[in-house]
């Protein structure tokens, strides 16, 4: 059969497991296989990009929804300011003073970004990030990993099954198919991206 969406994806699972009484779990399965995910850094890939415009006006401003991590911001000003990531030690060390200027750095803390110096004007900010894709709830639900990676969230979903029925043997065997196809992707991401080559933006990695 095919799984396209998450009803599809739901009745996989049920179909690799061939266990009736786990049938209510699997959506618990799905979410928990959607966390681990995208939580792992080889899923930082280019169909997982977004842009948004941010208005920088104070030293804090809110991270988008789903926000994972950045890949580049840049201030829409003549010349084009690029800011350059800071650790958030080192981001403290260098702007902990009160003084305003035009923003030429930033930090991450908690669910905010924080520019450095504090902003004497409105910017602008033109942020490229990842994005978490929306988690699947309806029966029609569908995203970029169904589409194109079906087998990452099916073998998450299954390491989980195996995980709460304690079958340490196929946790092993769908833990294999899921880290080879994840690899994959990274690999291929790399190569349509850079060619192979492992390049960073300010500070921050790129792949």
């Amino acid at each position: 059969m095919s799984i396209t969406t998450y009803g599809e994806l739901k009745t996989a699972v049920a179909n690799w497991l061939r266990r009736s009484e786990l049938t209510t779990r699997i959506p618990e399965f799905i979410t928990m296989a959607e966390d681990v995910l995208y939580a792992d850094r080889r899923m930082m890939i280019r169909p997982l990009e977004a842009t948004t415009d941010l208005t920088i006006n104070a030293q804090s401003e809110s991270l988008p929804t789903r926000f994972i991590g950045p890949r580049r911001i840049y201030l829409s000003t003549e010349p084009v300011t690029l800011l350059q990531f800071l650790t958030p030690e080192n981001f403290w060390s260098k702007y902990l003073s009160s003084q305003t200027s035009k923003p030429e750095a930033f930090t991450i803390e908690g669910d905010n970004m924080i520019f450095g110096p504090s902003p004497d004007a409105t910017y602008t900010g033109k942020l490229l990030y990842y994005l978490r894709p929306a988690a699947l709830s309806d029966d029609a639900d569908t995203n970029w990993v169904l589409a194109n990676a079906r087998g990452l969230l099916l073998n998450g979903a299954l390491i989980q099954a195996c995980s709460y029925i304690k079958d340490d043997a196929n946790i092993a065997k769908f833990a294999a198919l899921y880290d080879s196809q994840l690899d994959l992707i990274a690999e291929q991401d790399k190569k349509n991206r850079y060619g192979g080559v492992i390049q960073t933006v300010s500070g921050v990695s790129a792949v």
